[in-house]
């Protein structure tokens, strides 16, 4: 037997799946064991292989793609325990991670922070200025050499950095991004004298312009890259020892998997969330959805996505914790709203909030009876009936309602409610706030959500899906088979991703012998790498596209080309798919047509189609649902405004075919799948649980 394995870890779970050559699919989870990741993992692996009557070394020797994504990266910037970094510059540009952009200030905040002006700072840089060093050298806007490479300041300047304690070295110089020799005759120098030094160099990180931001993704990648990387070479290496026999491919932002030892280690960011849009991706065209938003609801965020005809949708600016990037990052908006966010009042206002802090994995929400005395949305859940307190992780972990009971009361005293009213505000304001996200990830972006499928998944997705997909008028949610270890699934799914870009500065009309050979020399390098890879022709697919904005006006948008030998009346053509997408994403009128078009660059990104899982089809076995019929329990629903009997069912009894009225309950072993009143529910080929609202 042949398996295709996914791990998803970082978090306070690592989450493992597994999908056979027949297409069935089993998952599993296990505790993250920090600062050893790697251990966490081959535990998770053990669990698999368990249920799969195997032992590790059998189950990864049957191994033929092993895909993995990790929080690890993220963790470390959070913590900011990543390595001691340096900074190497051109000189009179040493304080640029320090003077940033006016985006420094609110880069990664909400609205409700930004609007509080006087409080905005920095966001602290990760270099402090003792360990910067300017050099001689200059290159121009064109890539012509100004002044030589000093090479002997350079060494000096290495040499004191190191002196220091620098663990890694980020190389950002003027324009490299036109003419890279300095700063790879500065790699070669670090990488000849220091050879344990971590080198990172924006030319090869992030070839763009806009210094701030590519100085920040050098020192990004320099700060994550030697926690990161120590960590897949330890655990690349644990993996051949217990048998495994192919590569490690590590997920990245920009929504494909490369190999370990290729990977960027600040493009590993958002893999886990990543993985779930790209697991969304291929579900929907199993289902033949081509429109999907994908909303994941964990213990700390709520992060939501939209993938249009087909097309995942990129971040125009992306951020990292608040830092400002340049990486190719698939668009994925995100708020502290989640099963473990906190439930509290403001106390001049009397109003209830929830979140963005969060109970985490430790104490945890106050049912866990691990020390936690805040209530969460988790506690709630419990309280109106959603989640059963013996079942909860499949009955390995019970519950205790009168502790959720009991901190919930003393949230209520200070606004003089009971904890089923406080509960049950606090539910629907969720569910309000869940659909503010999504209203933003799809109408202020030109989108109908109506014309969308919506997945929720994660653990607690199923719980308030129903809700915030009704709010905006959706037709049909769906709750994944593997919703609670999708981001897991969702490897599983991932295909070869390279991706690179040129810059340019060309009005339109612009001459089609330069984005002819602009295309070109993109696509060279793309096919040398899935070469290297070992692709074949016939597994890879390459997407073209420019990035475009008017004359005197600042927001980028990239637009979709089809790749040809280009023409001057195509010119015409990209004139008109720019105008189309500027006035989707910003309205009619808005662009200032008089001032001119240009193409600020090219994009090319080449995919190599990799083995993937051909999930097994199951047989109608009819509507009838009572044999996962487990008995009724009073729950609480926005629709009735009171407890009403609901019908809960076993997922594990559910076949292909049942029909689920609501109000019901649907317990899988890692979430509880919430059908409210006026929602009609059936479980489709892929034993997914798809509901639509009828009306109450």
């Amino acid at each position: 037997m042949a398996y295709i394995i996914g791990v998803d870890t970082g978090g306070t779970f690592t989450d493992i799946v597994g999908i056979d050559e027949r297409g069935k699919v089993t998952a599993a989870k296990a505790l993250t064991t920090p600062p050893h990741f790697e251990e966490g993992v081959i535990s998770a692996i053990g669990v698999l292989a368990a249920k799969l009557g195997l032992t590790t070394e059998e189950l990864l020797q049957q191994t033929e793609s092993f895909r993995f994504g990790t929080t690890v990266g993220v963790n470390t910037l959070i913590t900011r325990k990543g390595a001691k970094t340096g900074f190497i510059t051109t000189a009179g540009n040493e304080d640029v991670l320090h003077i940033g952009r006016a985006v420094s200030r609110w880069a990664g905040l909400s609205e409700s922070d930004i609007k509080h002006v006087y409080r905005l700072q920095k966001v602290e840089p990760l270099v402090p200025k003792n360990l910067i060093e300017g050099i001689a050298e200059r290159v121009d806007y064109s890539g012509s050499e100004i002044v030589p490479l000093n090479e002997e300041e350079a060494r000096k300047a290495i040499k004191r950095l190191v002196d220091k304690g620098a663990e890694s070295i980020a190389i950002c110089l003027l324009w490299s991004q036109n003419n890279p020799d300095h700063e790879n005759k500065v790699e070669s120098l670090i990488r000849k004298d220091y050879p344990s030094v971590y080198v990172s160099k924006s030319n090869r990180i992030a070839p763009n312009i806009g210094e701030y931001e590519r100085s920040n993704s050098a020192v990004l990648d320099a700060f994550v890259g030697p926690v990161t990387m120590n960590f897949l070479m330890k655990l690349d290496e644990l993996l051949i020892k217990k048998g495994l026999q192919g590569p490690l491919l590590l997920m990245q932002a920009s929504g494909g998997v490369v190999y370990a030892d290729q990977a960027l280690a600040f493009a590993a960011f958002q893999s886990g969330p990543t993985a779930g849009v790209i697991g969304s991706k291929y579900l929907g065209s199993l289902l033949g959805h081509s429109n999907i938003i994908t909303t994941d609801v964990g213990g700390t965020s709520f992060d939501v996505s939209a993938i249009a005809g087909g097309s995942l949708t990129y971040a125009r600016e992306p951020v990292i914790e608040r830092h400002a990037v340049h990486l190719p990052m698939v668009d994925i908006a995100s708020i502290g709203l989640a099963g473990g966010s906190i439930i509290w009042t403001d106390q001049t206002t009397k109003l209830i909030h929830i979140g963005p802090q969060s109970a985490g994995a430790s104490p945890g929400p106050a049912c866990y009876n691990f020390g936690g005395e805040e209530p969460t949305l988790t506690d709630a859940a419990l309280i109106l009936g959603y989640i059963n307190p013996d079942y909860f992780l499949g009955g390995k972990m019970k519950l205790y309602p009168d502790l959720a009971d009991k901190a919930l009361r003393k949230v209520g005293d200070r606004v003089d409610l009971g904890a089923i009213k406080i509960a049950t505000a606090a539910y629907e304001i969720a569910c309000s706030q869940m659909a503010d996200l999504l209203r933003l990830c799809t109408v202020q972006r030109g989108y109908d959500p109506r014309e969308f499928v919506l997945l929720a998944y994660g653990g607690a997705g199923p719980i308030f899906g129903a809700e915030y997909g009704r709010y905006l008028g959706i037709k049909e949610m769906c709750f994944p088979a593997t919703a609670s270890t999708y981001s897991a699934f969702g490897l599983t799914t991932a295909d070869l991703f390279h991706t690179h870009s040129s810059q340019a500065h060309l009005q339109m009309p612009a001459n089609a012998h330069v984005v002819n050979d602009a295309f070109e020399k993109l696509e060279q390098v793309l096919n040398e790498e899935l070469t290297k890879d070992g692709i074949e022709e016939k597994n890879r697919e390459i997407t073209y596209s420019v990035d475009m904005r008017y004359g005197l006006q600042v927001h980028v948008v990239r637009v979709p080309v089809e790749r040809k030998r280009f023409g001057p009346e195509d010119m015409d053509i990209i004139n008109r798919k720019f105008d189309e997408a500027y006035e989707r994403l910003y309205g009619k009128g808005s662009g200032y047509v008089n001032a001119g078009r240009f193409i600020l660059g090219f994009r090319a990104d080449g995919i190599g189609r990799i083995p993937k899982p051909g999930l097994a089809e199951l047989k109608d076995m009819g509507q009838d649902a009572n044999r996962a019929l487990k008995g009724k329990r009073e729950c609480f629903f926005i629709e009735t405004k009171r407890f009403v009997p609901t019908s809960i069912y076993d997922y594990g009894k559910l076949q292909c075919g049942n029909l689920i009225g609501g109000p019901g309950i649907i317990e899988a072993e890692h979430t509880s799948m919430v059908i409210p009143p006026g929602f009609s529910g059936w479980v489709d080929k892929y034993l997914n649980v798809v509901i639509q609202f009828k009306g109450v």
